[in-house]
């Protein structure tokens, strides 16, 4: 039980070293949203009123340049781009790294 009672402790301080510094720690719950935001954005996009599509927009890019009525230039942010940088069909073991 003591050495739960100081696992315990230790990990609560991390905890908050973390949220001083300003990393969050990242749960599977919001791992898994990245992912199925990512995979379903081309259809959502293409299903959406013009509305929808913007916030869409909004929420997965950031600099985007828009010419001609279509998107010229873009970059993902942040969770989005490290996936769009996978190779395609990689296990998990290699995304993990």
């Amino acid at each position: 039980m003591k050495d739960i009672a100081v696992k315990r402790i230790e990990l609560e301080k991390q905890i908050e070293e973390k949220e001083k510094s300003g990393v969050l720690p990242v749960t599977f719950e919001q791992i898994r949203d990245v992912f199925i935001d990512g995979s379903k954005a081309t259809e959502k996009y293409m299903q959406g009123k013009d509305e929808a599509k913007r916030s869409l927009l909004e929420k997965l890019l950031s600099n985007a340049t828009i010419k001609n009525k279509s998107v010229a230039q873009y970059q993902f942010k942040s969770p989005y781009q490290t996936l769009a940088n996978m190779p395609k069909n990689v296990d998990i073991s290699t995304m993990c790294g």
